[in-house]
């Protein structure tokens, strides 16, 4: 781990709210507009953490190798990556396959990252949380050793025959 850095723009807390919670949307505020909204303000949150994140660690986008994000999306995901200037190409998504896990994001698909061979020793690579609260969480390092045996068996994937 070579560092990290958190930041929070609780001004928004209200952004992502149980549906019950939350008024129904108007014509005033329609359940769009409130999506765009969210969606700006996390860009805007990764941003300014991104900015933090590269002058703790020193770093450039053209630096990182890989990425692990916490992805609610595609469109969030493909606006995130232009915004901070990062390779698409670099990151592990595991949406497609395993949607929305929140929290349990970063560690899950880090650890099926490693699992399928996305990470390799030598690789600078960071590993991106942005909640819609709007909070994220940055983490930098540079792998050593990425062995499978690391993975519990329960989540490893069966081998083809």
């Amino acid at each position: 781990m070579l560092g990290g850095t958190i930041y929070a723009d609780t001004a928004h807390h209200e952004l992502c709210v149980a549906a019950a919670m939350r008024p129904a949307p108007t014509a005033s505020v329609p359940h769009v507009d409130r999506q765009r909204s969210v969606a700006r303000r996390r860009n805007r949150a990764a941003k300014n953490a991104f900015i933090r994140y590269a002058q703790a660690l020193g770093t450039t986008p053209q630096d990182i190798d890989k990425t692990i994000c916490h992805q609610v999306g595609t469109a969030h995901k493909k606006l995130i990556f232009q915004t901070l200037g990062l390779d698409p190409a670099a990151d592990f998504s595991t949406f497609e396959f395993l949607g929305n896990t929140g929290s349990a994001a970063l560690p899950i698909t880090a650890a099926l990252a490693a699992e399928r061979g996305h990470l390799q020793a030598g690789n600078r690579t960071a590993l991106f949380g942005i909640g819609s609260g709007v909070n994220v969480i940055s983490w930098g390092s540079i792998g050593r050793q990425c062995r499978s045996a690391a993975i519990p068996s329960r989540l490893r994937r069966p081998k083809r025959r």
